[in-house]
């Protein structure tokens, strides 16, 4: 975890906004794709710079498929590994399933995910 510490600490000052951000972070356009606001499009850029996303994400996960259906009670006690995968899945889904990221915001996902992160770096 050491090794991505600033990466960490970069993805930590995107809290406020979802913890303050109570409207809709993106639209649909023309009934055909997904447009998101551009302090949106940033954190999803700074979470693909940071080294968090891994490449195995899905036989991770498989071996929660328990949890499958609703992640938010894995983030609470996910390991570190296990928040990278649960990241990683719903950063790349979204190019198979257009407008995840809308409603992972409105489950407020990505909240949780940067609470627990902050939790798991509070820790080392």
């Amino acid at each position: 975890m050491e090794q991505y510490k600033k990466s960490i600490q970069l993805l930590l000052t995107y809290l406020p906004y979802f913890v303050k951000n109570k409207q809709p972070i993106g639209h649909l356009v023309n009934n055909s794709y997904y447009e998101y606001d551009k302090f949106f499009e940033k954190f999803i850029h700074d979470v693909y710079q940071s080294g968090l996303l891994i490449e195995n994400y899905l036989e991770t996960l498989a071996f929660y498929e328990s949890y499958h259906n609703n992640y938010c009670k894995l983030i609470k006690i996910a390991d570190f590994t296990t928040l990278r995968a649960i990241l990683t899945g719903y950063i790349e889904q979204e190019k198979n399933h257009e407008g995840l990221w809308l409603s992972a915001c409105k489950q407020r996902t990505f909240l949780s995910i940067l609470l627990r992160l902050k939790e798991l770096s509070n820790q080392y």
